[in-house]
C-alpha cells in the first residue's frame, strides 16, 4: 500500500509522475474471475444462440463439481437428447446419482429427456425442502437442474417456486419483454459474442466481458476422472475402491467372502505379483500395495519399521498386511513367523 500523501508541493516532480502513473495502472486488476452464489439464486435463465449457451452451462457445471463433493451437490438435467455429446458426459458424473436407486444399466441418474420426469425423479428430494430465502441451507444437498428445452413452460411446473438448496438453470429461446421487473433470486442472462449481459429492467446491462466456455469433449474427460468417486450406496459392485469403503473383500478380488474360491486365489502367480498386496487406497481412489519382494525387483525390500503412538493403527495394519499375504498366497510359497517383542523390550 503507498501512503496517501497531504500535500504534493514538495514531492519530486519526476518521482511523483511515476508513482501516480503506478497507482492509476495497478488501481484495477483486469480478468479476475466472477462467479455466482448459486446458495442466493433460486432460477437462472439464460438466453442466446444454442451452442454459446450450452457451452456456457458446461463451465459452470464443470467448475461446480470439480469443486464440490456428490455428497453436497447434485446435478439434474432435462433434454430433449441425453446422447448428444453437449450432455453425454453427465452420465459419468457421480454428483447426478440417485441415492439408492439402480436402474438397468447402473446407478440410476437424474437424466431425462422430459422434464416432467425429471420433476418426477426429483420429487423425493425436493418434496419436505423449505421455500427458497437465499440463505445457505448447509443441512442439504445443494441441487443444480439444468433444463435445456425452450419450449417447456418453466412457470406452469412445480420447478417455478424456488425451494432452498435448489437452483434451477433454464435454458430459453424467448428473451423478457421491457417491463420485465429483474429479480435478484431470478437473474436473467444472455450470452452472446463471449460475453454474457444480464437484465435490469428496461434493458440488457454488461456483466461479465469474457464468458467461460467448455468444450464437449473437455467435459467428458473430466467426468471420467470423476466418474471414480461415484456415491452411490445401493451396489458396491458398481462403485470404485475409494467410495465402497476399501473393504478387505472387494481389494482382493473377493465377492462373496462366505465361498472362497481357494484355488483361485491361491494359483501360481507372477513374480510381479508374489508377495504384493493391497493394504488399502490411495487419497485418489488407487489400490495401496504393500510388495516384499526386495527392491532389485521392483519392490520395497523385505526389511520395515513401523512407528506410531498407543492406538495410531499399528497393529491393525499390519494384521491388514498379513490377512492379505495368506488369502493369496498358499502354504508352500509363504511362511509366517509371529513374534511379539513389545513387553518389557
Amino acid at each position: 500500500r503507498v501512503k496517501d500523501i497531504v500535500d504534493e508541493i514538495d514531492l519530486e516532480p519526476v518521482s511523483h509522475s511515476a508513482l501516480r502513473s503506478l497507482l492509476d495502472t495497478q488501481r484495477t486488476v483486469a480478468d479476475v474471475p466472477t462467479g455466482i452464489d448459486l446458495t442466493k439464486v433460486s432460477r437462472i435463465t439464460v438466453v442466446g444462440d444454442a451452442d454459446e449457451v450450452r457451452a456456457a452451462l458446461r463451465a459452470w457445471i464443470a467448475q461446480a463439481v470439480t469443486w464440490h463433493d456428490p455428497t453436497v451437490l447434485g446435478v439434474a438435467l432435462a433434454a430433449r437428447d441425453l446422447e448428444n455429446r453437449d450432455w453425454s458426459w453427465l452420465k459419468w458424473l457421480p454428483h447426478a446419482d440417485i441415492p439408492g436407486e439402480i436402474d438397468g444399466v447402473g446407478p440410476a441418474r437424474y437424466l431425462s429427456t422430459s422434464p416432467d420426469e425429471l420433476i418426477s425423479l426429483l420429487g423425493p428430494a425436493l418434496a419436505d425442502r423449505p421455500a427458497f430465502t437465499g440463505e445457505p441451507a448447509d443441512a442439504l444437498r445443494h441441487l443444480l437442474i439444468i433444463v435445456d428445452d425452450p419450449d417447456f413452460e418453466l412457470n406452469a411446473s412445480a420447478l417455478a417456486a424456488g425451494r432452498s438448496g435448489v437452483t434451477v438453470v433454464y435454458r430459453s429461446a424467448t428473451e423478457p419483454n421491457r417491463e420485465q421487473y429483474s429479480d435478484p433470486e431470478k437473474p436473467i442472462l444472455r450470452v452472446a459474442d463471449g460475453a454474457i449481459e444480464r437484465w435490469q429492467t428496461g434493458g440488457w446491462r454488461h456483466y461479465i466481458g469474457d464468458a467461460d466456455q467448455f468444450g464437449a469433449d473437455d467435459a467428458a474427460h473430466l467426468a471420467r476422472q470423476l466418474s471414480r468417486w461415484d456415491s452411490n450406496p445401493t451396489h458396491t459392485g458398481l462403485r470404485s475402491a475409494a467410495t465402497r469403503g476399501a473393504s478387505f473383500t472387494t481389494l482382493v478380488g473377493i465377492p462373496d467372502a462366505s465361498q472362497l474360491d481357494v484355488p483361485t486365489l491361491w494359483a501360481p502367480r507372477h513374480r510381479d505379483d508374489e508377495l504384493r498386496v493391497p493394504i488399502g487406497v490411495t487419497t485418489t481412489g488407487e489400490p495401496l500395495f504393500f510388495d516384499l519382494k526386495d527392491e532389485a525387483e521392483g519392490g520395497m525390500g523385505p526389511h520395515g519399521l513401523m512407528i506410531g503412538m498407543t492406538g495410531s493403527g499399528k497393529s491393525q495394519t499390519l494384521m491388514s498386511i498379513l490377512l492379505a499375504l495368506l488369502t493369496t498366497h498358499p502354504a508352500d510359497r509363504l511362511i509366517v513367523i509371529y513374534a511379539d517383542f513389545k513387553g518389557e523390550a
